[in-house]
């Protein structure tokens, strides 16, 4: 199968939807959809009749911090090994 084929450098080609800039659009997108879940909470509180519908904004904002957060520590995590396998590879 081609997937289990090696480059001739000999270094694991993520696929293009785990890519370092879609991991980063992914996070910056996130981020706003944070930031409007943020400020629909905040307008939920400020009125007493909209209190039923606190609950989708809050939602939104719980799972975009998630995805950001995910996302986050997978590209600190690549970057970390990607440096290992650079220093070893130099020796």
């Amino acid at each position: 199968m081609k997937s289990e084929e090696k480059n001739f450098t000999g270094r694991i080609i993520p696929p293009w939807y785990d890519s370092d800039l879609l991991c980063i659009i992914l996070i910056n997108f996130s981020v706003i959809i944070f930031s409007f879940g943020i400020s629909g909470v905040f307008i939920a509180l400020g009125r007493e009749e909209s209190y039923i519908f606190l609950k989708i904004p809050l939602i939104m904002t719980i799972l975009s911090f998630y995805l950001c957060f995910s996302v986050s520590l997978r590209l600190l995590k690549r970057r970390k090994v990607n440096k290992e396998l650079e220093s070893m590879s130099y020796r």
